[in-house]
């Protein structure tokens, strides 16, 4: 699992301009308090953590939870390209033989589809999990692949497809996982409200529920006295049509 520490504006910047760094960051913070909760305890495969900035190491071990088994490792230098491969490198180099990189921008990733990722690798070189705006929340590898994350132009709608192309060049086995919206902007944010509604039964005990508060309470912000309500939090409720 790739992570920030949620630090007022270094994290959801492009959300941050509307709602606020304060907000955008308390979001981001229960994106990853959620994800870790299920991730350290994932049972089929040894977990780990890769993190950024190395000067909030001491904060990014807050946040995992109590009594976790959990590796924690600072990200290598460079371009999202650059940390990935590098991340790879060491899960491989630790004689690993399927590895799985996630991030923290999908709430409505399961570890269902995680375990999925995982079988796919019994059998394929290359899993991924798109995006609805044309990156991935999930790739895996069979075996060190640097090619499909070199010189790539991250955060364009064509991540997914150019890493596609990459690995059918290379002549690597490539499976898609179902598509899924992550969150990056203000107008992703009532979808991903309705999706948790509709679609809680499919957690099972994983539910993101520090995320399903921060989006409630962002709804209710609306509702108090003007008085008492932040430009940031009135423009996030109306961005969830209510």
């Amino acid at each position: 699992m790739f992570l920030k520490a949620p630090q007022p504006g270094k994290v959801k910047t492009r959300l941050a301009a509307v709602i606020g760094p304060r907000r955008a960051a308390d979001l981001y913070h229960a994106f990853v308090v959620d994800t870790l909760s299920w991730v350290t305890r994932f049972p089929i495969a040894t977990q780990r953590v890769d993190f950024s900035p190395v000067s909030e190491s001491a904060r990014c071990k807050e946040l995992l939870p109590p009594g976790t088994s959990c590796e924690l490792h600072p990200q290598v230098d460079g371009d999202l390209g650059q940390r990935m491969e590098g991340a790879f490198r060491s899960m491989f180099d630790s004689q690993h033989k399927r590895c799985v990189i996630i991030g923290t921008d999908c709430p409505m990733l399961t570890p269902r589809i995680v375990r999925t990722a995982f079988k796919t690798l019994e059998q394929d070189d290359v899993v991924l999990g798109p995006t609805e705006d044309g990156g991935y929340y999930l790739i895996g590898l069979r075996k060190p692949a640097p090619t499909l994350l070199r010189n790539m132009k991250w955060s364009t709608d064509r991540v997914c497809s150019t890493t596609c192309r990459r690995a059918h060049a290379a002549g690597l086995r490539t499976t898609l996982l179902p598509k899924l919206a992550d969150v990056d902007v203000v107008a992703d944010l009532p979808q991903l409200y309705s999706e948790l509604l509709s679609r809680w039964s499919d957690f099972g005990g994983t539910f993101p529920t520090e995320t399903f508060r921060y989006l409630e309470w962002q709804l209710h912000a609306r509702t108090a006295p003007k008085s008492r309500r932040s430009v940031g939090a009135t423009e996030a409720a109306i961005a969830l049509g209510r």
